[in-house]
């Protein structure tokens, strides 16, 4: 992990995935800082978001874990929680020493919650979300089109389709479980 200085908090940056550690009231000074200041320091903040953006995109494999990340100050399994619970941004805390991990880009996403007027920023999550979707069908497609050249590849390629559509149901049945 190398330092980063954000204004007068000094977080934990690592190098390969872009994630950022905060340590326990280093969160909320950040995001105060950054409410108050927008008007005044919005060229500071920019270049600080557009080195976090940088940061993930050069880390395009989205992470999947069912529980959370270890802790780098106590080895404790974090907990995942939705930052101000409806911007929709998943941060993992440490529930001994209260620190945070964000993940590459998270940080840009909860400016982008605090600075943004809802709609926008619900258009903005839609959008993320249909660039994922593309990209998954884009995958999904690739790897049943190289099924299908081998003889025995369309049953492997049937059996992937239902998967993936067992798999959409369940999402969707989550999302709007009536």
């Amino acid at each position: 992990m190398n330092t980063l200085a954000l204004h007068d908090v000094q977080v934990d940056l690592c190098p390969s995935c872009g994630g950022l550690w905060l340590e326990g009231e280093e969160l909320r000074r950040i995001t105060q800082t950054f409410a108050e200041n927008i008007p005044e320091q919005a060229k500071r903040y920019e270049e600080l978001l557009h080195a976090n953006k940088s940061l993930d995109a050069s880390s395009s494999a989205e992470l999947t874990y069912d529980d959370g990340v270890t802790c780098p100050l106590d080895g404790a399994l974090t907990k995942h929680f939705v930052y101000a619970g409806d911007s929709g941004v998943i941060l993992d805390q440490c529930a001994s020493c209260g620190g945070t991990w964000f993940d590459g880009g998270d940080l840009v996403r909860v400016a982008e919650y605090l600075v943004l007027d809802p709609r926008e920023h619900a258009a903005m999550e839609l959008v993320r979300n249909a660039n994922r979707e593309r990209e998954t069908f884009a995958r999904d497609q690739t790897r049943v089109l190289s099924m299908l050249r081998s003889p025995s590849g369309i049953f492997s390629a049937l059996l992937f389709l239902a998967m993936r559509t067992y798999e959409n149901y369940k999402e969707i049945k989550e999302r709007h479980p009536f």
